[in-house]
């Protein structure tokens, strides 16, 4: 429990406060032993947060992981992000406004970039696969797993 006895109007998440109490928390009734109030819903979920970014090969395995080791020239390769942070970002209506969003780097709110950098120190914002451009900024992960 939490108290919020002179900030309950404008209360602020605290990392210290909520720091390994992941999942639901519920409004407490204090004339009832301070047991979630019936009736009412979670009032918010904490969750840790957590990226991961791994390189696969699709034509391998049903895309194996090569993330750290070494592939051939021409290897057609994809880029996969598990995080657990993608339902902040669907329904739209949840994030707006949202500003920026063709931005890159700290302008681009509640979307990714992916940093890919040559030998000569060159970071590259789009790869090209045959003909197709893709973009590596300003991602919209929306889904779990996003390729």
């Amino acid at each position: 429990m939490i108290d919020l006895t002179g900030r309950a109007t404008y209360f602020t998440v605290s990392q210290f406060e909520f720091e390994g109490h992941e999942g639901n928390w519920y409004l407490v009734a204090n004339t009832m032993n301070n047991i979630a109030k019936p009736g009412v819903g979670a009032v918010f979920n904490v969750k840790s947060p957590r990226l991961n970014l791994t390189i696969r090969n699709p034509d391998q395995y049903d895309g194996a992981d090569v993330s750290g080791t070494s592939v051939p020239i021409g290897t057609r390769l994809q880029f996969q992000i598990d995080n657990n942070l993608y339902p902040v970002l669907v329904p739209f209506s949840f994030r707006g406004p949202v500003y920026h969003q063709t931005g890159y780097g700290a302008n681009s709110d509640g979307y990714l970039d992916i940093k890919v950098k040559c030998e000569n120190g060159t970071t590259l914002t789009r790869l090209y696969d045959n003909q197709l451009s893709w973009t590596l900024i300003a991602l919209n992960v929306t889904t779990q797993p996003y390729t």
